[in-house]
């Protein structure tokens, strides 16, 4: 009647909602770990639960597609339904938009993901987005090398401008995965340098600040990841 398929998974319910836990996501298989065998990751899980069905609404991370991006639903090794899973855990809604079809961009979306396109934008969903975030939204750019985005324009409006090229590393044992440098001060990369953690670019792609006065806006700048002097882009 609760809609519970596997053993060992952990219930939490309030106000007539339900949050499900699985003995897979508690006891997640580390790969790095020297020991082997799983971790315990139930006390962060078993908090949002709890935090997720206290709170009144969701925060919407929206993810474009249209573009041949990557795919929060694909489970195959280039797909993001392990990263949807995660967000959902943390008791984000994750869902997908086609700027194309749609014209918009949801005014309920927290932030917007664009995840490895290799299909341009067109220059009416490049506005959309613009528009967003000239309008105060929040978004991620992953994009890949040698591929036209059709986003530059948008981003050089904020003094960012993505080379054409591929970063090689020749302190890297595979010189097309540059392990980059981490800020040890700013909160998304610090705990990377604080645990040591091997962390392996594959095929990226450098960018280059543009220094010209922004318009009616102030930008803050943080390098969170560089590369050793030893790299450099390749055209």
């Amino acid at each position: 009647s609760y809609g519970i398929h596997e053993y060992n998974t952990v219930l939490f319910e309030y106000g007539g909602k339900r949050k499900a836990v699985d003995a897979r996501s508690v006891f997640p298989y580390e790969y790095m770990s020297r020991k082997g065998g799983a971790d315990f990751g139930g006390e962060s899980l078993y908090v949002n639960a709890v935090l997720s069905l206290l709170e009144q609404g969701q925060r919407i991370i929206c993810f474009t597609e249209g573009h041949r991006e990557r795919d929060v639903d694909d489970a195959e090794k280039e797909g993001y339904s392990a990263l949807k899973k995660m967000m959902e855990n943390d008791n984000y809604l994750v869902k997908k938009i086609n700027l194309a079809i749609e014209g918009k961009i949801p005014g309920d979306c927290a932030a917007l993901v664009v995840a490895g396109p290799r299909m341009p934008f067109s220059s009416r969903e490049a506005g959309l987005v613009s528009d967003f975030l000239d309008n105060g939204g929040k978004a991620v750019f992953l994009l890949e090398p040698f591929v036209k985005s059709g986003l530059d324009d948008t981003l050089r409006k904020w003094n960012m401008s993505p080379d054409d090229n591929v970063v090689i590393d020749s302190r890297s044992a595979d010189s097309l995965a540059p392990i980059p440098l981490f800020d040890p001060l700013h909160e998304i990369t610090r705990d990377f340098r604080k645990q040591n953690l091997p962390v392996v670019l594959i095929q990226a792609k450098s960018i280059s600040r543009v220094e010209k006065p922004l318009k009616d806006r102030q930008l803050s700048r943080w390098n969170l990841m560089e590369t050793t002097d030893k790299a450099w882009g390749e055209t």
